[in-house]
Order: structure tokens, then sequence, then C-alpha cells
């Protein structure tokens, strides 16, 4: 099992990142210079830079030479990154809800090489239904390793799942997607409330801590039927 220890620079970057959420940096705004952060968090500005490089790489901020660090807009932010539901909306002010679906524990099978362990490790497997402003938006299907979460259970699954992970100990580092099309079925279709046959996207994630192993392996069927990326340089 990993070490649940986080280092100062990830602690500084989630702390940054918890403010420009909930709205403590506006957008467009500037964050406090790099000599003021430094002097609050007490770390040297090589420590300080590493933080805000993730926050970069999440799409969270952009830095201008020698006009300082600017907080993006939501609209700016990558749709995809490693953000969950709830925090790519929080700062907007919408309501973000969850609906269990299904939870249970079931051994490992098929998903042996996704995560890693032998086909009879138990994994957390559930389902839920994600409702945007009361308007059901998604439809998640995941996969958790026991032995990584043991205290998760089924109250945990109505909030954040990415911010369980980090009040379990563990860093998310990185995420591999897969993206396709595919059609709404009956089930799909009755739980996002669109039309059967409905072409709409299924993205799954493959997420991992900082030390590469596997947190979660999920799949996300969403109603919308675009996706859309912005850039800042």
């Amino acid at each position: 099992m990993e070490e649940k220890r986080m280092t100062k620079q990830d602690a500084i970057y989630h702390d940054l990142k918890n403010k420009i959420l909930s709205g403590y940096y506006q957008p467009w705004g500037t964050m406090d210079n790099e000599s003021v952060l430094c002097k609050r968090y007490d770390v040297s500005r090589t420590t300080l830079q590493k933080a805000i490089q993730h926050l970069k790489q999440d799409g969270l901020v952009h830095s201008r030479q020698g006009a300082g660090t600017f907080v993006n807009p939501p609209e700016f932010f990558n749709l995809y990154s490693l953000r969950s539901l709830s925090e790519r909306n929080a700062a907007r002010g919408r309501t973000v809800e969850s609906k269990v679906l299904f939870y249970e524990e079931v051994p490992c099978g098929n998903l042996s090489d996704i995560f890693h362990l032998g086909s009879d490790e138990p994994l957390v497997h559930y389902s839920r239904q994600r409702f945007l402003d009361g308007k059901p938006r998604l439809v998640d299907n995941a996969y958790m390793p026991r032995y990584l979460f043991r205290n998760l259970n089924e109250e945990t699954l109505h909030g954040s799942m990415l911010s369980y992970m980090e009040t379990c100990g563990y860093t998310v580092s990185h995420d591999l997607q897969t993206i396709r099309p595919i059609v709404a079925d009956d089930h799909i279709a009755n739980l996002l409330c669109i039309q059967v046959g409905t072409p709409i996207f299924q993205t799954d994630h493959v997420i991992y801590s900082t030390r590469n192993v596997v947190l979660q392996f999920v799949s996300e069927i969403s109603n919308e039927q675009e996706i859309k990326t912005q850039s800042v340089r």
C-alpha cells in the first residue's frame, strides 16, 4: 500500500486549487505574487513553482511574463482534466447531486491487467446517476481497489470521488482517457432523459496516483453531445 504522506508542493497545490474553485481567487484576477506565497507557506521558490506548474497543467491558471499568475475562468478549464463534476461547477455556483444506482464488492476478475492485482482481489463497484442543477447530466460506472479504500461506503458516493481519494492521503497524478461515440440504449436514455438512439460520448478513465498506482477505473456516459476544450498561453 502507498505511504499516505503529502509533500509540501502537493499541499500548496491543493490549498491554492481550493482557493480558486471556491472563488477566493476570482477568474481573470491575479494570484498573490511568489514572494508572498513563499512566505505564507514557508517554502522555497522552487517548491512553490512546482505547485503552480501543477495548477497550470490542470488548466486553472496561466502566467504572463512580468505580470504574474492569472486565474482562468471556468469556461477555459479543460472539461476532461482531473476535476470532478462537483469541482468543475463549484465556482459557478451550480448544484451537483448523486443518486447511487448500486454499490457492491466484486473480485477483480478481468480488470486485473488494469489494476495490476490478482483476479480474486476485491474491488468496490458502484454506479451513480449525477444531476446538475436538478437535471440528469451523466451516469458513471466505477471500480476502486478495496485495499486502498477500506472505509469507502455508499454514503461516500454522494460526494466527489477525487476529493475522497485525496482525503485518504493519495495524490492524484494523471488520468488516461479513452473517448468514444455511442448511442443511448433504453437504460441510458431513461437515466439521462434523452431519446433512445441519441448520439453521446462515453469516456473511460484510468486514474493514477503520483506513485503510478491505479486508484480508479471509471466509465462516464454524459448527455453532452460535443467535447469542448480551450487553451490559454
